[in-house]
């Protein structure tokens, strides 16, 4: 095991969970005050690559103010998208806002979003090409305390890997977690004598790590066989030097996994039972792998 000592690690990652949801409701009132940064990214929806330079503007919804005059007003917040297809906006004031985005060779996005809640909010749109007969859609995320706390978003905006958070992971409608990884460009399943728990492979047949909850189990495990898409709260996916070190040093990459976040469960604690004895089978593995 690579990342923490199995003890002491388990029982921080408690303690730290326990004092952040203690002050959320007072950070949510900071944040709401000082105005909310909406973040996210824009691919395409059939080939699920990343849009550059999609103009996005935010207009926020004025419901005294004469149709007319309102479409006149400039927008609150305009810019375009980065090259891979991420964009952050200046703070915005809480309120309903209408989304217009446009790039070339897409059909034009328009759409009605309620900005609130904590600092900063997700949004993942997926624009429909011109020749297509399909809606384009958007997805309104809530940020996970559990993945911020990991440095999930931290990492996703950087854009050095792919990333699902749970909300993306229910749209696609999967059962396995590779399923998802079908989709990813240069990455593979191989089946070994496990009828549907392939092994993932990337570029040039190589075996990631693979991390659970911060704990890397080594490449020669069958991530099907350890969790199911539905127990997932975010995925990253990371190909040789973009991997972050904390979690690996394997050349090939590395596919880091947090599962559910308990605390957004109804009836269950930020640390619970459940997640300690899942940690704990995943020492074991970890341990039993590494001799």
């Amino acid at each position: 095991m690579r990342m923490m000592s199995r003890g002491a690690g388990l029982w921080t990652i408690g303690l730290v969970l326990a004092g952040v949801v203690a002050a959320d409701a007072l950070s949510a009132q900071q944040q709401q005050q000082s105005g909310i940064v909406v973040v996210g990214s824009i691919v395409d929806l059939q080939q699920g690559a990343p849009v550059s330079q999609a103009r996005i503007r935010f207009y926020r919804i004025l419901e005294d103010l004469p149709v007319e005059v309102a479409a006149a007003q400039p927008p609150d917040a305009e810019l375009l998208t980065d090259p891979a297809g991420g964009f952050r906006t200046q703070p915005l004031t809480a309120a309903r806002y209408r989304v217009v985005i446009t790039a070339l060779g897409y059909r034009e996005f328009t759409e009605e979003v309620e900005i609130s809640g904590a600092s900063p909010m997700d949004l993942s749109i997926q624009l429909v090409p011109e020749a297509m007969e399909l809606e384009p859609v958007m997805v309104r995320g809530v940020r996970s305390q559990w993945l911020a706390n990991a440095g999930f978003y931290e990492r996703r905006e950087r854009g050095l890997g792919r990333t699902f958070t749970r909300q993306e992971l229910e749209q696609r409608s999967t059962t396995r977690v590779t399923d998802v990884f079908r989709t990813v460009a240069g990455v593979s399943m191989v089946s070994a004598g496990a009828q549907n728990r392939p092994y993932v492979t990337f570029r040039n047949n190589c075996l990631p790590d693979v991390i659970i909850d911060g704990i890397n189990l080594g490449h020669q495990v069958r991530i099907d066989e350890l969790i199911g898409a539905h127990e997932i709260e975010g995925v990253e996916i990371y190909r040789g030097s973009a991997t972050p070190l904390e979690y690996s040093t394997s050349g090939c990459g590395a596919i880091i996994v947090w599962s559910i976040d308990p605390s957004a469960q109804e009836g269950e604690e930020p640390f619970s039972f459940r997640r300690m004895v899942t940690a704990a089978v995943f020492v074991t593995v970890s341990l039993l792998i590494g001799r």
